[in-house]
C-alpha cells in the first residue's frame, strides 16, 4: 500500500512526496532496493502469473529510506500512515509533534473515521484534529454504494461477503498454498477483518449491530477487492425495478460542488455497470484512477433480500 501511495503522490498537483519512513531494517537503504526486494518476495511467494511486480519509479531513484527521527526533524506537516497496528504508536508520536496524520492503519481506527462522500461533515468538524482515519478498503468501497442506496431506499439489514485481493494484506503474508488457486476464509484466523468491516460500516452508515453480517475471504487476485452485498430496505415502495437501483448509484455525488477543487475527486464515486458479468476486480478496479467503485450485478427480491448487488 505504501508503494502505491508513493507512486500516486508523484503526479499529485498539490502534494509532493517527502521522507519515506521505514522499519529499522530498511532505514538508510535506497528505497529502490527495498521496493524491488519486496516485489521479488511477492513474486517468489505467489508466483509471477499471479503477482506482477510494480516497477520502481525513475523519479525516486537515489531516495533513501528515512528514520522516524529524520521525519520529525524535517519540515513535513502531513503524513500518510500505512503502518501495522502493532506499531501504530508511531502515529501518536507524529501527532504529538504537530504532524497531521492521514491513516489507513487499523490502529485507533474508531477515532475520527471518515469516507468523505459518506460522512463529509466529519472532516469539516475535525479540522483542528491531527489524526484522520480511513477505514478498511472493503469498508470504503462498500459504504459508498450502501450510502447511495440508504439515501434512496433506507437500509434495514445488510449482508456482505468479500473476496479480497492479496495486495490489501501486505507483503507476502500468506503461505502460497492458502491462496494460489484457492479461497482462504479469514474468520477465526489472526485477521479480525470481519470485525473491522462490520464496525466501520456501522460507524459510517446507520445500521444497527444486529442488522449486519460480514464474511471475509482472501483470494488469489493481485489487486481489486470484490464484495457481494444483499440488503433489506426500509422503503420497498420506492423500488421500481433494477433501474431504480442503478439510478441511485448514478445520482450519488455528494461532493459534486467540489469538482475541480479536489484534483482526485471522481465525477461519480459509484460507477454503475449494467453489463452482465460485471463488475470484475481485474477489469474495473482502476475507475477514475482507483478513486471510484464499480457496482453492478443487481438482482431484486432474492429470497429474503430486496436488493442484491456486487461492488469492486
Amino acid at each position: 500500500v505504501g508503494r502505491l501511495v508513493a507512486r500516486r503522490l508523484l503526479s499529485h498537483p498539490s502534494f509532493c512526496l517527502g521522507p519515506v519512513v521505514g522499519s529499522k531494517r530498511s532505514e538508510g537503504q535506497l528505497y529502490q532496493q527495498v521496493w524491488e526486494a519486496k516485489e521479488r518476495a511477492l513474486m517468489q511467494n505467489y508466483g509471477n502469473q499471479l503477482w506482477k511486480a510494480a516497477p520502481f519509479p525513475k523519479e525516486l531513484e537515489g531516495l533513501r529510506v528515512s528514520s522516524l527521527e529524520e521525519l520529525l526533524a524535517s519540515d513535513c506537516e502531513l503524513a500518510i500512515s500505512c503502518v501495522a497496528p502493532d506499531v501504530g504508536y508511531i502515529e501518536d508520536i507524529l501527532t504529538a509533534h504537530g504532524v497531521k496524520v492521514f491513516s489507513i492503519s487499523p490502529y485507533k481506527r474508531a477515532q475520527n473515521l471518515m469516507v468523505l462522500e459518506v460522512n463529509p461533515n466529519q472532516m469539516v468538524a475535525s479540522l483542528d484534529q491531527r489524526l484522520f482515519k480511513s477505514p478498511n478498503c472493503i469498508s470504503v468501497g462498500s459504504t459508498l454504494a450502501l450510502k447511495a442506496l440508504d439515501d434512496a431506499f433506507g437500509i434495514a439489514e445488510v449482508s456482505i461477503c468479500t473476496l479480497q485481493s492479496l495486495s490489501g494484506r501486505g507483503d507476502a503474508m500468506y503461505p502460497p498454498e492458502l491462496v494460489q488457486g484457492n479461497i482462504y476464509p479469514v474468520y477465526n484466523t489472526r485477521e479480525p477483518t470481519e470485525t473491522y468491516i462490520s464496525n466501520e460500516i456501522r460507524a459510517l452508515v446507520d445500521i444497527a449491530p444486529e442488522c449486519i453480517s460480514v464474511r471475509a475471504h482472501r483470494v488469489g487476485v493481485h489487486i481489486g477487492h470484490f464484495a457481494d452485498v444483499r440488503m433489506k430496505i426500509k422503503a420497498p415502495s420506492k423500488l421500481n425495478g433494477v433501474e431504480s437501483v442503478y439510478a441511485a448509484f448514478d445520482d450519488f455525488a455528494p461532493l459534486a460542488h467540489l469538482a475541480g477543487v479536489l484534483p482526485s475527486l471522481p465525477s461519480r464515486p459509484v460507477v454503475s455497470l449494467r453489463e452482465a458479468g460485471s463488475p470484475r476486480p481485474s477489469s474495473h478496479q482502476m475507475l477514475f484512477g482507483g478513486m471510484a467503485v464499480a457496482a453492478g450485478n443487481v438482482k431484486l427480491h432474492d429470497g429474503p433480500w430486496d436488493i442484491c448487488f456486487s461492488v469492486v
